[in-house]
């Protein structure tokens, strides 16, 4: 459906101008969060690849149940793991549009961020 102006309500990443539900365009479609951090993970890094960032998070509890493709938000943002070691870390990709519209830019080796799963 159409949501009009503003931040896609099921935190998507969609964030600008008039836009339709991006669930039409993501294979995973949009993913709602409840808002309560569920961990406290430990940035490993944050390396330039290609065009684009690569995270490295450590983590355990949101790592529970986790597989390839799920979302995590990470101080408020829905990033998709892309690589995972289970119990320890997982790996997201950011994308420099990501990095300057919010304040996963500001992160560096030993920062800790909030961690939640998706509910959806």
């Amino acid at each position: 459906g159409h949501y009009g102006r503003g931040v896609c309500p099921f935190v998507c990443g969609t964030s600008a101008g008039e836009f339709s539900c991006p669930s039409r365009r993501f294979k995973f479609g949009c993913k709602m969060f409840t808002g309560i951090v569920e961990e406290i993970g430990t940035v490993k890094s944050l390396t330039l690849v290609g065009d684009g960032w690569v995270l490295v998070i450590e983590a355990s509890l949101v790592l529970e149940g986790v597989e390839l493709g799920h979302s995590i938000a990470v101080n408020g943002t829905c990033l998709t793991v892309t690589e995972f070691v289970p119990g320890k870390q997982f790996t997201v990709g950011v994308s420099p549009e990501t990095l300057r519209k919010t304040s996963l830019g500001e992160l560096h080796s030993g920062s800790g961020v909030n961690l939640e799963r998706s509910i959806a």
